[in-house]
């Protein structure tokens, strides 16, 4: 981040400066305030040290804590998911769970019928996960259920294709497919000689 972002998302409203004051020790006022600004920035938490994010800390500590050192130690694992739920909370989000990953694939089944470009997809499961406010899972995660909805689209189409088209004509499709190492694609020559 530079000191722009730094300003933006480190900013704090009202009710989040409220919460800050009911953390006991400067470290995890500090870490609240760091999580706050980085799950406004991506929709995600992250687990850092505070000598991993040096200059951002230090932003915070000269705009917030002028007077503070620079916290040692980092806190506590469960004082560190119990911030995680209240950045939640003052941001109206929801963690990304079994039940929106269910969601999920139902949507990208539909997605994935209009267009089956990954990157399309992908870019869509932000507008649906931002539009339903709910945190972001980790890419691996988006992996896999992009790769789950592509190859049920790839199973419907191949099955619309066996149950309704002639096997004559299913048979010349075949014929006309020839592998690249990345994807099957006609024979043009082929294809104008079947149709014509």
């Amino acid at each position: 981040m530079d000191d722009a972002e730094r300003n933006f998302f480190f900013t704090l409203d009202e009710p989040e400066t409220k919460e800050i004051g009911s953390k006991n020790s400067i470290g995890s006022r500090v870490h609240f305030i760091l999580q706050l600004g980085y799950f406004k920035c991506k929709s995600l938490f992250f687990d850092v040290s505070f000598s991993e994010v040096w200059e951002d800390v230090q932003y915070i500590l000269k705009r917030y804590f002028p007077n503070a050192k620079t916290p040692k130690k980092m806190i506590a694992k469960k004082t560190r998911l119990t911030q995680r739920s209240q950045i939640l909370k003052l941001l109206n989000y929801k963690l990304f769970d079994s039940n929106t990953q269910e969601k999920l694939k139902t949507y990208f089944l539909k997605e994935s019928a209009i267009c089956v470009d990954p990157k399309y997809l992908f870019e869509k499961s932000f507008e649906f996960l931002n539009e339903h406010r709910i945190g972001l899972p980790g890419y691996s995660t988006f992996q896999d259920i992009i790769g789950q909805s592509l190859t049920a689209e790839e199973r419907s189409l191949q099955t619309i294709i066996n149950t309704s088209l002639p096997s004559s004509v299913n048979e010349s499709l075949q014929k006309m497919l020839v592998s690249d190492g990345k994807k099957l694609q006609p024979k043009t020559e082929e294809v104008a000689s079947t149709f014509t």
